[in-house]
């Protein structure tokens, strides 16, 4: 990754840098432009030099490779992971249930961590600049649930919050995160509905993981969670890791 600094054409052998950087140098330009003509006071000379940052230190040659991949890269990644995980399980005994249930102890797959790093990750980020601020807890147990380093958007309200925090300058948590629930939220009744939401879920996925058809496994879930199958459509959309077969739906 790039940024864009000034720095002071002033004679000295270490002049410094600008403290805040820039990420397009266009930017970075017209803050130049408008140091140099003295528009807050200074008239301060200068240019503009690039400096390739880390966000993500030592995983940063990852982070970079995962989001230049295209949805047919995740693919080949997630049969790739797939083929590794079940390597040690007997061919006699690697039908769909097994095959399903070791994948969901393996841990996130490539194409999870690509998901959320092409979409989800910058859908929250947009959220929350638009002043959400449950989405900066929701990049945190994305980060958490799929083993990914913060994007430094989220890293860098997180420190903020802490040092306000640190600094006596905030009196809850909410301040960062946002409160939970809204306020006069009947919780009991939230807690039923998200119950028969992953029961519905799993249901599908059981289904899906036996060799079911994609209408067929909606068809049944919706059915034993008493809900409709457009609405079980929206749940799954929702869900981490949406069915990669939906498209196929045979």
């Amino acid at each position: 990754m790039k940024k864009f600094f000034i720095i002071s054409a002033s004679e000295d052998e270490d002049p410094g840098l600008d403290w805040d950087g820039y990420d397009s140098l266009q930017d970075a330009q017209d803050m130049l432009e408008f140091l140099s003509q003295g528009a807050s006071g200074t008239g301060r000379p200068g240019k503009v030099i690039e400096v390739h940052t880390t966000p993500y230190g030592h995983l940063q040659k990852a982070m970079e490779d995962i989001s230049q991949w295209s949805s047919d890269d995740a693919a080949q990644a997630r049969e790739a992971w797939k083929s590794e995980v079940t390597a040690g399980i007997p061919q006699d005994r690697l039908g769909p249930i097994t095959t399903a249930d070791a994948l969901s102890e393996a841990g996130p797959s490539p194409h999870d961590q690509w998901r959320a790093t092409k979409n989800l990750l910058p859908e929250l980020e947009a959220e929350h600049a638009a002043g959400d601020s449950k989405a900066l807890f929701s990049a945190l147990a994305v980060c958490a649930r799929l083993g990914l380093p913060l994007p430094e958007w989220a890293g860098n309200a997180v420190i903020k919050a802490h040092t306000q925090a640190s600094n006596y300058e905030i009196s809850s948590w909410d301040h960062a995160f946002g409160a939970p629930y809204k306020k006069g939220a009947k919780i009991a009744q939230l807690r039923i509905r998200k119950k028969k939401e992953r029961f519905a879920v799993e249901q599908y996925r059981l289904r899906r993981a036996a060799g079911w058809s994609y209408e067929e496994a909606l068809w049944k879930a919706a059915k034993l969670a008493r809900i409709g199958e457009k609405a079980l459509e929206a749940m799954i959309s929702r869900t981490k890791d949406p069915d990669p077969n939906k498209a196929e739906k045979k």
